[in-house]
């Protein structure tokens, strides 16, 4: 979690004004915070989205073609 907030803070600080930047984002808890909170949702919506593709595959609603 650490290195994608610096990784993300370090990207951005070179966009912009980083004192700027870093009063926008807020506390480095509240930033950290909050990309937890995002990746813990996007990680649950992306197996939510595997499971509907897998069952979709499976009831042959939709094809697979693998390319070899």
């Amino acid at each position: 979690m650490r290195s994608c907030a610096a990784g993300f803070w370090s990207a951005h600080a070179k966009a912009g004004d980083p004192r700027m930047i870093s009063g926008y984002l807020g506390g480095k808890r509240t930033f950290d915070a909050a990309v937890g909170v995002f990746a813990v949702a996007y990680a649950d919506q992306a197996e939510r989205d595997h499971t509907t593709l897998k069952r979709a595959v499976d009831s042959r609603q939709i094809d697979v073609v693998l390319d070899r």
